[in-house]
C-alpha cells in the first residue's frame, strides 16, 4: 500500500485470469469484484444436484466423477411378474410405479399345469392350454400285461383282449 508503505493483498482488474480456490470443476477462472470466479461450473456435486430422468423407470440420475449427471440405469424398476401367466406388471414412465396389467387375448403363455403340454394362450386373463388331455380311459391287455391308458391305444405288440369305459371307441381292429 503506497500510503502505509505495507504489503498486502491487492485485488487484480475483472476479467483477469486467475486460479480459483475450489478446483471441483475448473482450475481456471476469472476475477470479478475481487473473487476469482471459475469459468467452468459443475452441473453437479452430489447425487441431489440432478433432475430426475423424463422416464422414472430407467433408472436414477446420479452425479459422476466428472461432476456431470448421468443415468445409473441399474437402479431402473424391475416390475414383478404376476400371479398367473397371464398377467404381469408394467412401469409407468411418469410415477416408476409398477401397475398390474393382464395380457390380450391369444398371447402366447405356458400353462402352470403342463401335464398334457406347455403351450396356450391367454383368454380373459387365464392361460388356457392349447392342448387337450385325453379324457378316455381303456383297460387293454396287451401281450399278457394288463394296462390302464389314457387316450390313443396302444400301436404295437399284441392286443388279447381290450375293454373300456362307456365313453372310448375301440375298433375291432385291434382284436388279435
Amino acid at each position: 500500500d503506497p500510503t502505509t508503505g505495507l504489503c498486502g493483498p491487492q485485488a487484480l482488474d475483472d476479467s483477469s485470469s486467475c486460479t480459483p480456490e475450489e478446483t471441483t470443476c475448473s482450475d481456471v477462472g476469472a476475477c470479478q469484484a475481487g473473487v476469482c470466479v471459475p469459468t467452468a461450473t459443475c452441473e453437479c456435486l452430489v447425487d441431489a444436484d440432478c433432475a430426475p430422468p423424463e422416464d422414472l423407470c430407467s433408472g436414477v440420475m446420479v452425479c459422476n466423477t466428472d461432476h456431470a449427471c448421468e443415468l445409473d440405469a441399474e437402479q431402473a424398476v424391475v416390475c414383478p411378474p404376476g400371479a398367473s401367466p397371464c398377467e404381469g406388471s408394467v412401469c409407468s414412465p411418469d410415477s416408476g410405479v409398477c401397475n398390474p396389467v393382464s395380457f390380450a387375448n391369444d398371447t402366447e403363455c405356458t400353462p402352470t399345469d403342463t401335464s398334457c403340454g406347455d403351450a396356450g394362450t391367454c383368454q380373459m386373463g387365464q392361460c388356457v392350454p392349447t392342448e387337450t388331455c385325453p379324457t378316455e380311459e381303456a383297460v387293454y391287455v396287451l401281450d399278457g400285461l394288463e394296462s390302464v391308458v389314457i387316450g390313443d391305444p396302444p400301436e404295437r405288440g399284441n392286443v388279447k383282449a381290450v375293454t373300456s369305459s362307456p365313453s372310448a371307441r375301440i375298433p375291432s381292429t385291434w382284436f388279435a
